[in-house]
């Protein structure tokens, strides 16, 4: 599909865009984190939440390995 329309690709691939999520990523994975503790009572399942938060982060980022 070709055309000049909205692409969240290219949003998603900005370096701006990449800047924020790795600005606010450690703050976003201790907010879910969080939230996860007080919603299932358990400190593993809030730390599994945060590192998922943060590895999705740096893959999208391209931090990391």
């Amino acid at each position: 599909m070709t055309g000049n329309g909205f692409n969240l690709n290219n949003i998603m691939k900005s370096k701006i865009t990449k800047s924020i999520v790795k600005a606010v990523a450690p703050q976003v994975g201790n907010i879910v984190g969080q939230q996860v503790k007080n919603f299932t009572g358990s400190d593993a399942a809030s730390n599994i939440a945060k590192s998922l938060t943060n590895e999705g982060a740096k893959e999208m980022t391209g931090s990391g390995f």
